[in-house]
């Protein structure tokens, strides 16, 4: 994934910089696989209220995206309580506006 590839995909899903960014930033998957990251995933998705800043976004290869997303956040933790604290954190916070940029 180069930096372009990062800020093409960011304009066409309508990511905010902060998004782009984190991304830069954490191109390897926070779940400890070592493995590329995807697209950052919103704890919080913006339809609920999420937005794009660092402390509501986590780096995940293909393979842990799918577990958030299907087994659902609670399974996650217990998989990965390292992560446990920074994604209680992201509910804690009250729900913004999007970052537009």
């Amino acid at each position: 994934m180069t930096r372009d590839d990062v800020f093409v995909h960011c304009l066409r899903n309508r990511y905010g910089a902060d998004y782009a960014q984190y991304w830069m930033d954490h191109l390897v998957c926070e779940a400890g696989c070592e493995k590329p990251s995807q697209p950052p995933h919103h704890l919080r998705t913006r339809g609920a209220g999420g937005d794009d800043s660092p402390e509501n976004l986590l780096a995940l290869c293909v393979e842990d995206h799918a577990i958030i997303g299907t087994m659902g956040r609670q399974e996650f933790v217990r998989r990965y309580p390292h992560l446990k604290r920074k994604i209680e954190a992201a509910f804690e916070r009250p729900r913004g506006l999007l970052c537009a940029g």
